[in-house]
């Protein structure tokens, strides 16, 4: 009787974890950090996977106003993240 063959799943290399690990903890800080009506626009969108059309109906708003309002939403969060992640590298580089 033949084995069935194994199914091998391709492996993160350790350090990939911890960076992918690290980029995740600062995603959420900065996620905390952006303003409210931007971080609730986000949750909906990303976290709740809300489509524009539903987000637009549950604030009243209209869908070109959604697409500006996550644009916006995102330019902050990259601000932010791309700040954290200098204040991190600028602290492990004097450590």
């Amino acid at each position: 009787m033949d084995a069935a063959p194994e199914l091998v799943s391709p492996t993160v290399p350790p350090g990939r974890q911890l960076e992918e690990s690290e980029e995740k903890a600062l995603v959420q800080r900065a996620m905390m950090q952006i303003t409210e009506p931007n971080r609730e626009l986000l949750i909906l969108l990303r976290y709740q996977e809300m489509k524009y059309e539903d987000i637009a109906a549950l604030l009243g708003i209209g869908l070109g106003a959604v697409r500006t309002r996550v644009h916006r939403a995102m330019n902050e969060l990259r601000d932010t993240f791309m700040k954290l992640r200098s204040n991190e590298s600028s602290c492990n580089a004097t450590k």
